[in-house]
């Protein structure tokens, strides 16, 4: 009797660590998922690490870095990184692009955001925690910046981001 409740037990204790096992190996895999959002304040759409969080305002759209496995994060040091996307005037988008460029080593190039032509300025700011990246985008009657600050480690996530955002078709 005592022997079945030893083999009992040790397999529950495996059944345990198999799935812990799982769960840990699902968190992993995780990192890849991107949901899809649609702005309710703004006519656009994009996708975004299902780790991270939306801060949709009337003034603007905030995507929120909130990764645990990232050290900076985990341990409390340093900033959260977010990616900002906002509608601006035409006369608002002509004093920042002048502004950005008057930053102390910033380039300055073409590019698209998912097939509209776009303006990119980036630089580097030790205050917000390393690379600081705009772009300006025209449509229709409206400018919109999308602007982040982050160290290295969400560069590329940010870019994907960028790379998803789309307009509605009457802008």
């Amino acid at each position: 009797m005592k022997i079945k409740r030893t083999h009992t037990f040790i397999i529950g204790i495996i059944l345990c660590l198999f799935l812990v096992a799982i769960i840990s190996y699902t968190k992993v895999v995780n990192h890849d998922i991107f949901h899809l959002y649609e702005s309710s304040n703004h006519a656009l759409q994009f996708t975004y690490p299902a780790s991270w969080t939306v801060d949709d305002t009337v003034s603007a759209v905030n995507i929120i870095a909130l990764d645990a496995d990232n050290p900076k994060i985990a341990s409390g040091v340093g900033l959260i990184s977010t990616l900002t996307i906002r509608r601006i005037s035409h006369a608002s988008s002509t004093e920042l692009h002048d502004r950005l460029i008057s930053q102390e080593g910033s380039t300055k190039e073409r590019a698209e955001v998912n097939g509209r032509a776009a303006e990119k300025i980036s630089y580097r700011s030790d205050f917000d925690g390393g690379k600081v990246v705009v772009y300006i985008l025209p449509v229709a009657e409206n400018v919109y910046t999308i602007h982040y600050a982050a160290d290295t480690s969400f560069v590329a996530q940010f870019e994907k981001i960028v790379e998803s955002i789309s307009f509605a078709e009457n802008e």
